[in-house]
């Protein structure tokens, strides 16, 4: 697995999003041998999903173009529910294009981050949105917070709910 994502249960099983656009559950995960393992496909067919969280009774990822909501309404641990709780950033079709996340901060609203092309095109505003932390709430409106980055890879909150991104790589960007 490429993992792109963890999100732990309270019964030792994981999800683990992958870069291929899966989500698998994997149970046993605190097992000392690896043989014991149990793999169960929760999600196939995402467009490059960055992280993973739970979320409502489900999980919620960042594809390329939007922040998703995983749900298994039928039982059976596959989702059969895909709802876009938000879109509206560019996308131009480069593959530098990730989007990652999401995490929560300690409102409840979710942050994603969206990293930027290279070259002179990308500050074109047809992609825009590109190159900063977005947040989005509970209600599903797409926030933009901070910018001037080329590739926002490190997102997160502190003990007290206060979100921090990092730059991976470049320049700042503005």
């Amino acid at each position: 697995l490429e993992v792109s994502g963890l999100a732990s249960f309270d019964d030792e099983r994981l999800a683990v999003s992958t870069r291929q656009g899966d989500v698998w559950l994997i149970g046993g995960a605190a097992a000392r041998k690896p043989e014991s393992l149990e793999f169960h496909r929760y999600a196939t067919a995402l467009h490059e999903p960055m992280g993973v969280v739970r979320r409502g009774g489900g999980l919620a990822l960042v594809q390329r173009t939007e922040l998703t909501q995983l749900l298994d309404t039928t039982g059976d641990e596959t989702a059969n529910e895909y709802r876009t709780l938000a879109r509206g950033w560019g996308v131009s079709g480069n593959y530098h294009e990730y989007a990652y996340g999401p995490k929560f901060d300690g409102r409840g609203d979710l942050w994603l981050t969206l990293n930027i092309d290279l070259g002179d095109e990308r500050l074109n505003d047809e992609f825009h949105w590109r190159g900063w932390a977005m947040k989005v709430t509970p209600s599903g409106k797409l926030m933009p917070m901070c910018a001037g980055m080329r590739s926002p890879s490190g997102l997160g909150a502190n003990a007290a709910g206060d979100m921090f991104v990092t730059d991976q790589q470049g320049d700042w960007i503005g």
